[in-house]
């Protein structure tokens, strides 16, 4: 299943440099392999180092049942994951900078 077609939301939003009209493209690099939404609550697995959303990586787990990279499809060896601190301060700047924007996909602009 590839990525779905991202809809350009417009900005309104002086501050951030965009203009009215003008479409705020959320970089492919914040946006989970799994969910192709923006990371809202990102973890590194630690037997690969991969990034996903923490709600979706544990979903694919449970349909899985054990731990596996959808990245690389390779078997890991625990469940275990970190909280991917610097992509949630990517993603906070990203906010930062287009002040009005909701991430599609969420209910709020809470990282």
């Amino acid at each position: 299943r590839g990525p779905r077609p991202r809809p350009a939301a417009t900005m309104a939003d002086p501050a951030s440099g965009a203009t009215e009209g003008q479409p705020a493209e959320e970089p492919v690099h914040l946006l989970c392999p799994i969910t192709h939404i923006m990371f809202q609550d990102p973890v590194a697995v630690c037997s690969s180092g991969h990034t996903y959303e923490r709600a979706a990586i544990f979903e694919h787990w449970r349909r899985r049942g054990r731990p596996h990279d959808p990245l690389t499809n390779m078997e890991l060896k625990s469940f275990s994951v970190t909280t991917n601190w610097g992509k949630r301060l990517e993603v906070a700047e990203f906010l930062r900078q287009h002040a009005s924007y909701i991430p599609d996909g969420w209910s709020s602009r809470r990282v």
